[in-house]
């Protein structure tokens, strides 16, 4: 939706980060938090249900969201 997203490409993130991630291949920017030892990736849209990551999944974080510039 030509929104302009600037990522800090690391691996560390803290609990309340948003962050790029590749999940099965399908770019995505999400929380990812652990509830009761499963991760979850959060939309940060709340009419979204939270997507559990399985460990078969092809997952790899690309950075932690820093900025979100909207096309007006």
């Amino acid at each position: 939706n030509n929104d302009l997203v600037l990522v800090n490409q690391q691996l560390s993130r803290n609990e309340n980060d948003k962050v790029l991630i590749m999940h099965n291949w399908l770019p995505k920017i999400k929380k990812l938090l652990n509830f009761d030892g499963n991760w979850y990736l959060v939309s940060l849209n709340p009419d979204h249900e939270k997507i559990k990551v399985n460990p078969n999944d092809n997952s790899n974080i690309i950075g932690v969201v820093k900025k979100v510039i909207r096309d007006l």
